[in-house]
């Protein structure tokens, strides 16, 4: 089935590259789409003016921004099998986590011919891993087994055709996703809450603090912007932590009433996040970090067909 991969799909891209010609203080304007066949988007991650896109069993794009008005695909990676649901961006090297098989290691100082330097593989008689952070040479792994349980995984890739296991974490609940500041692993455990681990020694990883204070909340989604850290969850409503200190996060603030559906991205004094049901785009007033407010959003009628 086609898609039309509209520019609001790939608007995360487009304000990391500071490319966003058409957007005023009301709102965003669409400036341009890239018709593909591609399945779906089920992540976009940003390296220059090129967006990295993982699509499902349509694999890895690879794709030029420069010119919002006419983004270029100019390569991909695909193995037919695979799911491909996440990628994360370290130098020259892409870790593009595909179902069932695991990582892939990808060379991309040639963004146009992307190459397998290695896999950290997956066994699904074991479980499926959920999601997956890179820093330096590191791969932070979180997996849920088939008995319902979940931990951290810390592998070396320093050789990339050859990673090994360094370091593991039991953990409370399901790792939703992961970021990091300084020495410590922030990872939304689901049900649990925020685990805070201390990832000083990558051998030895242990949770230092478990935060979920206002009421049990399904937390999903972490985004960091300079020293806070937002954090979405189920209940409609988002939490700010001041991160200055790493190892204690302190509780900015809680709105209850203001809902943050999943990540945002960063573009001057405005945040953006990808909407659901009717919006594809939400955009937020970030004059004040801390008490973020909705500015506009965008219609998703014009983004598919």
């Amino acid at each position: 089935m086609q898609r039309i991969i509209s520019i609001i799909t790939l608007l995360s891209v487009l304000v990391v590259a500071n490319a966003l010609h058409a957007q005023d203080r009301s709102g965003i304007t669409q400036s341009g789409q890239l018709y593909n066949h591609w399945m779906s988007v089920e992540d976009v991650k940003m390296q220059g003016s090129i967006a990295y896109i993982a699509t499902g069993y349509s694999g890895l794009q690879i794709v030029d921004v420069r010119d919002p008005a006419a983004p270029v695909q100019i390569s991909q990676y695909n193995t037919s099998e695979d799911f491909t649901e996440q990628v994360e961006l370290v130098g020259d090297r892409a870790y593009v986590m595909q179902y069932p098989s695991g990582i892939r290691i990808l060379d991309i100082s040639e963004p146009s011919r992307p190459n397998l330097l290695g896999t950290i593989a997956q066994n699904p008689e074991e479980g499926r891993y959920n999601t997956i952070f890179a820093k330096d040479d590191l791969v932070y792994v979180a997996l849920h087994t088939n008995e319902d349980t979940d931990a951290l995984s810390i592998f070396d890739v320093t050789q990339p055709e050859d990673p090994f296991l360094i370091g593991s974490l039991d953990l409370p609940d399901w790792n939703r996703q992961m970021n990091a500041f300084g020495d410590v692993l922030y990872a939304a455990c689901s049900d649990s809450g925020l685990c805070c681990i201390d990832i000083t020694d990558p051998t030895a990883p242990h949770i230092i603090r478990l935060l979920n204070p206002i009421h049990p909340q399904q937390i999903y989604a972490l985004t960091m912007h300079d020293t806070l850290l937002y954090v979405s969850s189920s209940i409609q409503g988002h939490l700010v932590y001041d991160i200055s200190t790493p190892s204690e996060p302190r509780l900015a603030v809680y709105n209850d009433s203001l809902d943050i559906p999943g990540n945002l991205f960063f573009h001057g004094d405005t945040a953006l996040a990808a909407g659901a049901g009717d919006f594809a785009l939400i955009t937020y007033d970030m004059s004040d970090p801390v008490h973020l407010r909705m500015r506009n959003h965008f219609g998703f009628h014009n983004a598919s067909g």
